[in-house]
């Protein structure tokens, strides 16, 4: 956790956006009614021009804001409310290229009649391309009994794809109960939320009495939905009781970027979720013991031990010498061919060794440890870690499980092809504790066993991809025809004599009959052996149904 040395906006609540390389930040300042781009590695600050003044009158509210950036074009989903018309409307502004000018893009306007406006609450967040807004009808401490607690509270959810830029939405009746008691009382606890591949994580404000006065207490938490568990995160911050309007953001790396109003400034608090998870509690257990797991099964050797001093590589096949130096088997053959004799020089200590007619021996303790040491790399480098323990593991040792990754509700957006589902199915990798404890009786798959199966998945639909794609070349010429054909048949229409027109139109008709003939006929070839292809490939496919636990 850092604070970084930035001015923010005073006065942006939660119209706060960060771009997903957490390189810019955007606040909307009301005093000027103007969006500010700051640069968050040097502070720098540009106000972006805005020439469209329709959403620059007092009457519109911001409430917040959003970064996505698509092909190098930056845009900012932002939610405004009119305190005229009562109602809410998310604009869509696009960044020129020059950086310098917002556009308009698209409007969306909200209705939120099915909310009692007195007690009208909402929540937003950006994950997964999307962005989530809930309106809802606020549970107050304070109302008779016979209103909050014997009636359901309305609610209203939207939904902006970020790629198509389509809005959906859907109205109902949230379940009976106190919604955010005793968790939030505004008296006393305030909070924000992000979210990030399918994590979210809150940070909660909690006035505390100090001797020296009323103070806050800043905290971080995530929100471990497969666990119904809060994480409390290794983050305390302690302010004046004055310090207000908070807003949390996380980009892609995840690091989160917390902006507050503090002392009349707005200020900056950067985090390293990764971190933080690694010092949380519970995960520091883990870590440890994951730790402990690899000083058990590897010596301890420095990567300087595992070159060999003849060939300056890591030892392949190493073998031990009759003083104790090991080199590797090939540079033993080298030495002994070049030397024209059955004894070797060790390059360390110059003595000489006889090598026997069996070989010299292998260093299985070194080979281990090397082994050890690449399966270490190998594991850090491909950065698996289970998704619930957070603990770093190789491809076979993590599970996926398939009934959590298929029953989640989400948008299939055509563009994304099959690559969708193996990000989606990332977000339900799993160690084996973490599956025998929480997905015991789910559909299951191994990790490696999913990777080619995608891979073979992948591989075949690139091979339709282009089989239809050479079916639509084929039938691109018959297509082209057939048109001509129906031209010159509406041209021959056009003469005046009729009988001349009845002979042309009968042999137009039998021409186009026999033309449709030897289409169909190429196309009954064409979805023959495409059948065939589907079910050689379905065979090969279902030969191998997915584990259960």
């Amino acid at each position: 956790m850092e604070r970084l040395e930035i001015e923010g906006v005073f006065g942006a609540v939660n119209a706060f956006a960060v771009d997903d390389a957490g390189q810019f930040a955007y606040l909307f300042d009301p005093r000027v009614d103007a969006t500010i781009r700051i640069d968050l590695r040097n502070g720098t600050k540009n106000v972006l021009v805005w020439y469209d003044r329709s959403f620059r009158h007092r009457r519109w509210l911001c409430y917040c804001m959003f970064a996505i950036e698509q092909c190098q074009t930056t845009y900012l989903p932002t939610l405004f409310y009119n305190t005229k018309r009562k109602h809410f409307v998310l604009v869509t502004f696009v960044i020129d290229v020059d950086g310098k000018v917002l556009n308009t893009y698209a409007e969306n306007v909200i209705n939120t009649d099915c909310i009692e406006l007195e007690k009208l609450a909402y929540n937003a967040h950006m994950d997964d391309n999307f962005i989530h807004i809930i309106f809802y009808e606020r549970f107050t401490i304070h109302s008779s009994p016979t209103d909050d607690t014997k009636r359901s509270l309305s609610y209203l959810y939207y939904n902006y794809n970020c790629k198509s830029h389509n809005i959906s939405n859907r109205k109902g009746l949230l379940p009976q109960g106190q919604w955010e008691l005793p968790f939030v009382a505004h008296d006393v606890t305030v909070w924000c939320n992000a979210w990030r591949d399918g994590i979210s994580w809150y940070v909660v404000s909690e006035k505390t009495s100090r001797t020296n006065g009323i103070m806050q207490k800043i905290t971080l938490w995530q929100l471990d939905v497969l666990d119904c568990a809060w994480r409390l995160l290794p983050v305390f911050i302690e302010t004046m009781a004055s310090v207000r309007n908070f807003a949390l953001r996380i980009e892609n790396n995840n690091f989160a970027y917390l902006h507050i109003d503090w002392d009349r400034e707005g200020i900056f608090y950067k985090f390293d979720l990764v971190e933080l998870l690694s010092k949380r509690s519970d995960g520091a257990v883990a870590r440890r013991k994951f730790e402990e797991k690899v000083k058990t099964e590897s010596p301890t050797v420095s990567p300087a031990e595992i070159i060999c001093p003849v060939c300056l590589d890591t030892y392949r096949d190493p073998r031990t010498l009759i003083c104790g130096h090991t080199i590797c088997f090939s540079c033993v053959q080298q030495m002994k061919n070049m030397g024209e004799s059955n004894s070797i020089r060790c390059f360390a200590c110059r003595r000489s060794t006889v090598i026997p007619a069996s070989g010299l021996p292998v260093n299985f303790s070194l080979k281990d440890a090397i082994e050890s040491l690449i399966k270490a790399k190998q594991i850090k480098l491909s950065g698996l870690r289970c998704t619930r323990c957070r603990l770093s593991c190789d491809d076979q040792q993590l599970w996926i499980c398939l009934q959590c990754a298929t029953d989640s509700d989400v948008e299939l957006q055509s563009c994304e092809g099959i690559a969708h589902y193996e990000k989606k199915a990332k977000q339900y990798v799993f160690c084996a504790q973490c599956i025998l404890k929480q997905h015991k009786k789910h559909r299951l798959i191994e990790y490696c066993a999913f990777r080619k199966r995608y891979i073979s998945a992948e591989k075949t639909h690139e091979k339709f991809k282009k089989t239809v794609e050479e079916m639509l070349q084929i039938l691109s010429p018959l297509r082209d025809l057939t048109l001509a054909e129906l031209i010159k048949a509406c041209d021959l229409l056009s003469r005046p004599d009729e009988m001349d027109i009845n002979n042309e139109i009968e042999s137009v008709l039998g021409t186009f009959q026999k033309r449709i003939k030897n289409i169909v006929d190429d196309l009954e070839i064409c979805i023959k052996n495409v059948m065939q292809t589907c079910l050689r490939q379905k065979a090969l496919t279902t030969a191998d149904g997915p584990t259960e636990l």
